[in-house]
């Protein structure tokens, strides 16, 4: 039976350079460099780490400094402290967690939400003739040029 195998950075512990990993990352001291798992990445209470994390699974216990890529869950407890963007389907924030940047939820969608709102929105109008009234439902008139006659 295979075992996913678990990198582990200690609480004294300082790393600085690259780590992959397939499998489980699991820091509790502190990092700094470049780190990716074909797994759960997780920095711990006592975690203090200064990289783009790109995993399947983020949990953020500590402090982290950097943006969070993850293809199935982010989740940040309530002693995680985020400075930077997420990207995720799916995010779960404990009570008093501090974040700072961008947050995007993709729910797992294969387009980026800019596209999915526009094709919405796109449709919408082609189909809602009412987009072109005003909110009095009185249909909105172009307005004329007063330099031309």
């Amino acid at each position: 039976m295979a075992r996913d195998s678990i990198s582990y950075i200690g609480e004294e512990a300082e790393f600085t350079g690259k780590l992959y990993a397939k499998g489980q990352i699991r820091i509790n001291g502190n990092f700094e460099g470049e780190l990716k798992a074909d797994g759960v990445i997780q920095i711990g209470p006592t975690g203090k780490v200064k990289t783009n994390i790109h995993g399947t699974k983020v949990i953020v216990e500590g402090n982290l400094l950097g943006n969070i890529h993850a293809t199935q869950d982010v989740v940040i407890t309530e002693t995680g402290r985020v400075m930077g963007d997420i990207t995720t389907p799916n995010l779960q924030l404990g009570k008093g967690v501090v974040v700072n940047g961008k947050i995007n939820i993709t729910g797992g969608q294969p387009k980026n939400s800019k596209q999915l709102f526009s094709e919405v929105f796109d449709k919408q109008a082609k189909k809602n003739p009412a987009a072109s009234e005003d909110q009095a439902g009185h249909e909105k008139k172009p307005k004329k040029n007063p330099k031309t006659k």
